[in-house]
């Protein structure tokens, strides 16, 4: 499934064990977090709660990109699921430790390793 506005979009997949691989395309600010948000809310009502953010075409996340993140990862972890962050770059890296929320997430350089942290 396909979501989008003119600079962003949203596309889910499914993958193994009942995980969703959400994939980003474009920045993540006030504006298109209300686009996330809807995507995690259809998600979490028909039970899909193990999540993959693909984040390799994001360029930038705004604060309120970061705290949309945790609001969905602490749905997703009561649960039983979690939200999981792939191909993070540097820029969104960097809004995430100046918040002090890298920690937080399980944060993967690849798929593999991103599905490793359901098992």
């Amino acid at each position: 499934m396909t979501t989008g506005s003119t600079n962003f979009s949203l596309t889910t997949a499914n993958a193994d064990k009942g995980v969703t691989v959400v994939h980003i395309d474009g920045d993540i600010d006030a504006h298109t977090t209300k686009i996330l948000q809807a995507k995690f809310g259809e998600l979490y009502k028909t039970k899909h709660y193990k999540l993959i953010i693909d984040m390799a075409k994001v360029g930038y996340m705004s604060s309120s990109g970061a705290s949309l993140l945790i609001v969905a990862q602490g749905q997703a972890r009561e649960n039983a699921g979690d939200v999981v962050l792939l191909n993070v770059n540097a820029s969104v890296t960097q809004v995430m430790d100046l918040l002090g929320l890298t920690p937080l997430f399980v944060i993967a350089p690849n798929k593999a390793a991103a599905m490793s942290a359901f098992q």
